[in-house]
């Protein structure tokens, strides 16, 4: 008998999965929301499964996971039953010296951690090595614990089961599961940019076409003349910091620093992180670009080396990263190629300045289109699936052919305001955090004094 969860039920189930701060904030902040609709809420508490014994329950004996104690307490507080499973245990032996990263959840969760998608970086890596046993334990307890509690507690019971961010592996593993049993379920993810508010997903946070839904859902149901002074300002102020808002990769840049420039036409390519989209972007159509490397590897063959230099500007790391390069192997075909330069995520070179002085600018999917986009510029294309497509269809490219015919005819000139619905979504999206607030110097995620 197919088990589908009962749609008259008025309880989600809401199950944690991380010991991490801030998915405590977002999903503390859902439970609310949901009580005040009117609605009901369980919590599974997963979180310590699967985590080291030692370095987990020393963290927490010296108060750790603070976010994660105020939040269940105060859930506590307002009789939300929390379920809790404290089960941790030892990383048992695993043999990875030869192994073959078959189970696509481990694999996408290591990519992420490791941020690599080159398997051989993986395996060679002594912290891949960690980090693989660990995720292969946590997967599997977590969908030993889920079979358990279905038979114990029915989950298709419940209208619908949610997770926060379905990225890393046991989050992603809780969705598999309802996948596989066909059961509802949603993913929590922060709202816009700003770090105050949560969206639920049915797809994924990451879905471009779930999000390009939203974008025009409340670009719809907001009011005039306000939703258009809203964009306007996140725009303007885009454009002024050299940055969207909430995420600085410019840290390590020096401003205005470019590399030499000769006497043909330039084109910058933007390159985005791999890591972060593997095995949770949407399908592509098969006769589309299917990645980066494809996008580029059309516009090095189009652009001829006589006529145009090439930059290939990879993903800036963030100020606090200190994970090796995982993802230059994935471009080494191109620097056999005279005219292709490719600048490192260490380099600091000023990415808005080079694109100001390009002819062609280019990404797959890489927001900062939408940083040269909103000051007019006209030579901005969009090669793979981005949120935006849909605002300006005219700069979407996922073909050779769409590329070519670009390039023999003089673009049309860019309307900002096309823009709009996409900035207002960046800067309004979401349910407002009611009781959660970011420490702005900080960073670090927790409950305001409500006294």
């Amino acid at each position: 008998m197919e088990k589908i969860n009962n749609k008259n039920c008025n309880t989600s189930l809401l199950v944690m999965t991380e010991l991490h701060g801030w998915q405590w904030g977002v999903g503390l902040e859902f439970i609310l929301f949901e009580l005040e609709q009117g609605r009901n809420c369980e919590v599974l508490d997963l979180s310590f499964v699967g985590e080291r014994f030692g370095a987990a329950s020393l963290k927490n004996l010296l108060g750790g996971y603070k976010l994660r104690r105020a939040s269940i307490k105060h859930l506590k507080s307002k009789k939300i039953k929390v379920i809790k499973n404290r089960k941790k245990f030892f990383i048992a032996r695993t043999q990875t010296k030869n192994f073959i990263i078959q189970n696509s959840i481990i694999h996408n969760s290591l990519c992420s951690k490791l941020e690599s998608i080159d398997l051989d970086f993986i395996k060679n890596s002594w912290r891949g090595k960690l980090i693989l046993r660990k995720e292969i334990i946590s997967s599997d307890r977590i969908n030993q614990i889920l079979i358990g509690l279905d038979r114990e507690l029915n989950l298709s019971a419940y209208q619908k089961i949610v997770t926060v961010n379905g990225r890393f592996t046991k989050s992603a593993t809780v969705i598999k599961y309802c996948k596989d049993n066909k059961y509802t379920y949603g993913l929590l993810e922060g709202g816009g940019l700003g770090k105050s508010s949560f969206q639920l997903f049915d797809v994924s946070p990451h879905s471009m076409g779930e999000i390009q839904e939203k974008i025009d859902d409340l670009w719809r149901s907001a009011l005039n003349p306000t939703k258009e002074l809203v964009a306007e300002k996140f725009l303007r102020d885009m454009v002024q910091s050299k940055s969207i808002p909430g995420v600085n990769f410019r840290s390590k840049m020096k401003p205005n620093l470019i590399p030499k420039i000769g006497t043909k036409k330039v084109c910058v390519f933007y390159a985005s992180s791999e890591f972060e989209w593997i095995g949770v972007a949407d399908p592509i159509p098969p006769e589309y670009f299917q990645n980066q490397q494809d996008s580029f590897r059309a516009l090095v063959n189009l652009l001829e080396g006589e006529s145009w230099e090439i930059f290939l500007r990879r993903h800036p790391k963030g100020s606090t990263s200190k994970v090796a390069d995982g993802e230059s192997g994935i471009w080494h075909e191109f620097q056999e190629f005279e005219n292709v330069n490719i600048i490192g995520p260490e380099s600091p070179i000023d990415s808005i300045a080079l694109g100001l002085e390009a002819d062609l600018i280019a990404s797959f999917w890489s927001t900062i289109n939408m940083e040269f986009m909103a000051r007019g510029l006209i030579n901005v294309i969009n090669l793979g699936p981005a949120a935006w497509n849909r605002l300006v269809p005219e700069n979407y490219l996922p073909t050779t052919e769409r590329i070519q015919k670009f390039l023999n005819n003089k673009p049309n000139k860019v309307e900002v305001k096309k823009l709009y619905p996409w900035a207002y979504y960046q800067a309004e999206a979401g349910n407002s955090f009611k009781i959660i607030e970011t420490d702005s110097k900080t960073g670090i995620w927790k409950i305001k004094n409500l006294n």
